[in-house]
């Protein structure tokens, strides 16, 4: 048995971020190319929302961006469309443990031997200057 929708056209507990946006744009009128353009992004992000293809946007702040902006052009309640994302996808934060040892003294060494070369062309600069001054 498929839910009932409520006053403003949504279906209740089941329905997902996608079939909402789209019945929200449907409702409004407007056909994806038409949403697309007002939100001046390409049509098949809006297709990927509707799909619920939420890898294709790459990192989840992204996916609540376009979820926000789609929503404010359809009517529809970015808060808890937002909040629905939220809850399907776990958030991967970085092991502070994990991350590389970094050796700051490995990069002054690298500089060390063109420093090197650089401070001797210099010095054979001077002394070909004063050389060439004296004579």
């Amino acid at each position: 048995m498929a839910p009932e929708a409520d006053g403003d056209g949504h279906s209740g507990v089941g329905v997902g971020i996608g079939v909402r946006l789209r019945a929200s744009r449907e409702r409004i009128g407007l056909t994806q190319a038409q949403a697309a353009e007002k939100l001046h992004v390409e049509a098949k992000s809006l297709q990927a929302l509707e799909t619920e293809d939420f890898d294709s946007f790459g990192a989840p702040v992204f996916v609540r961006g376009h979820i926000r902006r789609y929503c404010e052009l359809v009517g529809e309640n970015s808060v808890e469309l937002v909040a629905m994302y939220n809850e399907t996808t776990r958030t991967v934060l970085p092991i502070i443990a994990r991350l590389p040892n970094v050796d700051r003294m490995a990069d002054l060494r690298r500089l060390a031997v063109p420093a090197l070369f650089a401070l001797i062309g210099l010095v054979l600069l001077g002394v070909v200057w004063w050389v060439l001054k004296k004579g």
